[in-house]
Order: structure tokens, then C-alpha cells, then sequence
């Protein structure tokens, strides 16, 4: 997986959806990642979200609808929306102007939702193993080296015009929400490599708000 046109054809093309709609919803998708106001939630972040994908590949069940998810879970970035609900809003509306089946489009939703990080009691039922997955995948940035992670805080501070205080308090009250947990990472393989460094992030950004 990867963010290719090549790719994205490729995948579309079951559907029967003229290629020059699915050229054309790809390069929405381009523009979204590509906007001005992305620092973090950018094209580098899918494609880096795709190169973790294939590393857990052999887990994955439903590899077209993982795709999507990931092309699609950012899209949309609101500030003050719920930008993940909106978000699986535009992908529905996509996918079915692609031709996608109405079961796919909505277990593609579900893997859009299932990013939702720091409202897991939104989440009302057992979440699949491609929930897991998903939700792992966009949080290991959490676990990466000390240098990686101050690089993530400041890009995602540029995302968001806003002061210091208000920013703070809602960056604050998600690392505590990670922090409470009992585990960042939902799945195995992803608790083993980034867990421990993840935690020791968290708490080192939390100190430094204080």
C-alpha cells in the first residue's frame, strides 16, 4: 500500500467507477493532505501510516478497507468539529460515488472512527482487529525516538492558530488520557515496540507544559 495513483487505481478499479472520477477523488485526497494548514496531518503521515501497514500486512484482514481508512481518516481537520466524524463523512460520500458496496463503505467508517484516540468511550462496541490495528498504526508516532517526537509536537502546534493557553489545555487533557490508560496500543506487536518509549514521551511533554 502506498499513496501512488498507480495504487489507488488499482484498488478503485473493482468498482466499475470511470477513471477519470477516481483520478479526480485522488486528487482531492492530494489537495487535502497538501493544504497549507497541514504541518503533521500531512501526505508524509499517510504514506508513513502506509509503510507501518506493511510491516503488520500479515494481520490485516481486509486490506482495501484499511486502505481507504488511512487515505481517508484525515482528510477532513477542523478545529473544534469532530474532524473524525467528518472525515468518514467524506469518504462515504466518495466511495459511493466510486461504486463502493454500501458493507465496505461502512466497515471503512468504522476503521475511520476507530482513530478517534482520545474519545474511546464514543466507541460503542468491541473494536475489530482492523480497529486495533488502525488505531495503533496512527499513534506510533507516539513511541518514536525523543528527536521524532519534539518534531511531531511542533508540527502539529503549527495546525492549530490558536493561543498557547487554549492549545495547551487541550493538548494537556489528551496526553493525560493516554497516560491514564492501561495501554496505548491495542495490539500486540505494537505494545512490544512502542509502549514503553510512547509512555516516556508522554510524560516527558506533560512536564514540560508545567
Amino acid at each position: 500500500m502506498d499513496t501512488s495513483l498507480s495504487v489507488w487505481l488499482e484498488v478503485t478499479e473493482q468498482w466499475g467507477a470511470d477513471r477519470a472520477d477516481r483520478v479526480a477523488v485522488h486528487r482531492l485526497l492530494l489537495n487535502a493532505y497538501s493544504a497549507k494548514s497541514r504541518y503533521y496531518h500531512d501526505l508524509t503521515h499517510i504514506e508513513h501510516m502506509f509503510e507501518v501497514a506493511n510491516d503488520v500486512t500479515d494481520q490485516i484482514q481486509d486490506h482495501d478497507a484499511m486502505f481507504f481508512a488511512i487515505w481517508f481518516h484525515d482528510s477532513i481537520q477542523k478545529i473544534g468539529r469532530d474532524s473524525e466524524q467528518l472525515s468518514a463523512d467524506f469518504a462515504e460520500n466518495k466511495l459511493n460515488e466510486l461504486n463502493a458496496p454500501v458493507e465496505f463503505v461502512n466497515k471503512v467508517i468504522a476503521l475511520i472512527l476507530a482513530t478517534k484516540h482520545g474519545h474511546a468511550l464514543n466507541i460503542k462496541h468491541d473494536l475489530s482487529t482492523d480497529e486495533k490495528l488502525i488505531s495503533d498504526i496512527d499513534l506510533c508516532i507516539l513511541g518514536s525516538a525523543r528527536a521524532e517526537y519534539l518534531y511531531y509536537v511542533t508540527e502539529c502546534r503549527k495546525e492549530y492558530p490558536v493561543t498557547d493557553f487554549i492549545y495547551k489545555r487541550g493538548r494537556k487533557k489528551f496526553l493525560q488520557q493516554m497516560a491514564e490508560r492501561s495501554h496505548i496500543f491495542l495490539t500486540g506487536y505494537f505494545n512490544g515496540r512502542f509502549e514503553a518509549l510512547a509512555f516516556e514521551n508522554i510524560k516527558f511533554e506533560i512536564k514540560s507544559m508545567n
